[in-house]
Formats: structure tokens, C-alpha cells, sequence
């Protein structure tokens, strides 16, 4: 009977390969949990870092369009302020008219003034004017003061834009201001949360203006600037368009 090949082969060329050896489940579970804990603890200051850029970003935006609202009404023959974008053309909006017990709200007219259109989180900036700034005819004087009333009741749409620190406007930042645009910030059009951001979502006269919070109940990360009444006619004055 023919014998096994391998009987004929020297036993000293007979290979032995050690046992197939690597990771248990247990061992694969701590390496899964390091990798995780090193890139929580990596991840958290880039991200934090990268929403801390977006802010200063949109406030820096923000600076360049209350700058460019000034400058446009000193390039008007009459000096006014444009109503607020409505058809997402970038343009300004039909002027519903001249009241100054009124406002009007919609996008900021990026195009007709030069700017971002949007926010770094991708949002249109937001505008609203008191409709008496809004003039083309006449243009607004020293003498142009919003009117009507303080946001009373709730939700009053008056002409009288008022900002706060908080919802309950315990401390007043600004009376009566002309405009005032503003950004949602990270969370963008998602409801709010918090009294203070669904003040400036309710399309009223009372805005909140306030220092970020990631807190439960008091959440706030809406980013907003106002034409102040001073500086705008100041301004105008400097440059000979007021006497």
C-alpha cells in the first residue's frame, strides 16, 4: 500500500504554526471605549471652538450691516432707512407706508446694501424697521421719533421697538430705536425654547439682546444690533444731510 506523502518527508521540515491568536470581546470593548473617550475629549474644544467662530463671525456681520444701514440712508437724497426684504430677491420690500406707530419685519436687503445674506449657520439675517425711517418721499428728520405703544398688550406689533435684556424687560438697553437686525443663531428657526428667544420670534416690538446660555429653561444663542436714534442722525448731520 502506497504510504502518506508526509511519511516520506524529514521530520525536520515539518513546520508548527503557534496557535491563531487576537482580541477577546472584553478586549475589543476597552479599546472601543478608549477610542471613544479620546475623541469626546478631542472633539469637545474643536467643537466648541468652531461655534465660538461662527459667533464672532455673525457678530462681525452684524456690525457690517448696521454700518451699511447708516450709509445707506446717507446715499438717499433724503436720508431713510429701506424696508426689510420680503421675497428672498435680496431686494428691499414694498413700503407699506409711513407710520411711525408701525414696523415692519422680513430678511435684511443683502443685496441692495452689499452684505451676507445669511448667518454662519445658514439663516437670513432678520430686520426690523419703524415705518417712518422708511420715508422715501420725505425722508426721516431730527424730529422722527417712533411712536405708539410699548409693546403692551403682548405681541403688539407698535412702532416702538423696544430692547431688553430679558423677556420681562426688568433692564432696558434701548428705547425707541429706529431698526434693529438680528440672527437666530446655532439653533436657527427651531422653536425656541426659553421667554427670551421666543421674544424675537413672536414679530412684535420687543427684542432681547443678551450674553449666550446652554441652560435648561434659559436658553439664549440669538445674536442682535440696533440703530441707535443718536448715532444714525449724528451721522446724517455730520454729513450735511440733516440741518
Amino acid at each position: 500500500m502506497p504510504q502518506p506523502y508526509s511519511l516520506f518527508l524529514p521530520r525536520h521540515n515539518i513546520r508548527r504554526f503557534p496557535p491563531a491568536s487576537g482580541f477577546t470581546l472584553i478586549e475589543l470593548a476597552i479599546s472601543m471605549f478608549i477610542i471613544t473617550l479620546i475623541a469626546t475629549v478631542l472633539l469637545g474644544p474643536i467643537t466648541a471652538q468652531v461655534t465660538q467662530a461662527k459667533i464672532s463671525q455673525a457678530k462681525a456681520d452684524l456690525d457690517q450691516i448696521n454700518e451699511s444701514l447708516i450709509g445707506y440712508a446717507l446715499a438717499q437724497a433724503k436720508p431713510r432707512l429701506p424696508c426689510p426684504n420680503t421675497n428672498g430677491d435680496g431686494l428691499e420690500g414694498a413700503c407699506a407706508n409711513t407710520n411711525s406707530t408701525e414696523t415692519m419685519g422680513g430678511n435684511i436687503p443683502w443685496a441692495l446694501l452689499g452684505v451676507p445674506a445669511t448667518d454662519p449657520w445658514g439663516q437670513r439675517y432678520q430686520y426690523r424697521v419703524n415705518n417712518a425711517y422708511t420715508n422715501a418721499a420725505a425722508g426721516f428728520t431730527l424730529t422722527t421719533t417712533p411712536t405708539g405703544a410699548v409693546c403692551a398688550p403682548p405681541g403688539a406689533a407698535s412702532g416702538f421697538i423696544l430692547v431688553c435684556a430679558d423677556a420681562a424687560c426688568a433692564a432696558r438697553l434701548a428705547n425707541g430705536v429706529p431698526a434693529v437686525v438680528y440672527s437666530r443663531g446655532p439653533n436657527g428657526t427651531a422653536a425656541p425654547t426659553s421667554p427670551d428667544e421666543m421674544e424675537n420670534t413672536d414679530n412684535d416690538c420687543l427684542f432681547i439682546s443678551r450674553t449666550y446660555s446652554n441652560f435648561v429653561g434659559s436658553e439664549f444663542d440669538d445674536l442682535l444690533v440696533w440703530v441707535s436714534p443718536s448715532v444714525l442722525l449724528s451721522r446724517m448731520v455730520t454729513a450735511q444731510k440733516l440741518p
